[in-house]
């Protein structure tokens, strides 16, 4: 408490990315005549609702992945008796969103690797709702970061199977591109803050 902290970062909360603080902006409007208690429990349970959505789609991705429904309903089980998770996501924080971004990130990515040798135009869209979820994954936690290689390869990985040529590697940047324009100004500004 008596030590001053580093000269260029004065509220290092500031530094964190907005989307969750964005969405629960209009609930805190909503409750302003509530009391503080109410406006914590309130957005602590909107974050596990939030959170929360992410069990279908870790059925899904066990589905996908495994071939099992009754596996993927085990594993789907498995992350919603989670005590840590439920623990974590409980709080008022960007966690929360960063889960719910992440998983629908790897369910995407998992179709899109498993329909890799599928035609073009049936999953077209894929490459763009990829760029979607990286850009509002990355306005909400920096750690999906490490996600932006994953999506690399993804796409070098649908264009070698589908044999394209050197325009489709072009084009498989476009989910970079989409991630960039949604959220490089925060990580620009992070830059220069």
């Amino acid at each position: 408490r008596r030590e001053d902290g580093p000269a260029a970062l004065t509220a290092y909360e500031a530094l964190q990315p907005p989307l969750y603080y964005w969405m629960l902006a209009p609930v805190m409007r909503v409750m302003g005549h509530s009391g503080l208690g109410a406006q914590v429990l309130a957005l602590r349970w909107l974050s596990i609702v939030i959170a929360s959505s992410i069990i279908p789609l870790v059925f899904g991705i066990g589905r996908r992945a495994l071939g099992d429904d009754r596996i993927a309903l085990c594993c789907a089980a498995g992350v919603a008796a989670m005590p840590g998770l439920a623990v974590d996501v409980a709080r008022v924080g960007n966690e929360c969103l960063a889960i719910f971004w992440f998983t629908l990130l790897i369910w995407m990515g998992l179709k899109r690797g498993l329909e890799a040798e599928s035609s073009a135009a049936r999953a077209s869209w894929r490459p763009a709702g990829l760029g979607i979820v990286l850009g509002l994954g990355l306005l909400t936690k920096a750690y999906f970061l490490a996600a932006v290689p994953a999506v690399i390869l993804l796409e070098a990985y649908v264009c070698r199977k589908r044999r394209a040529g050197g325009w489709a590697y072009l084009r498989a940047l476009a989910p970079l591109a989409m991630a960039a324009a949604i959220s490089g100004w925060w990580y620009w500004r992070n830059l220069l803050t």
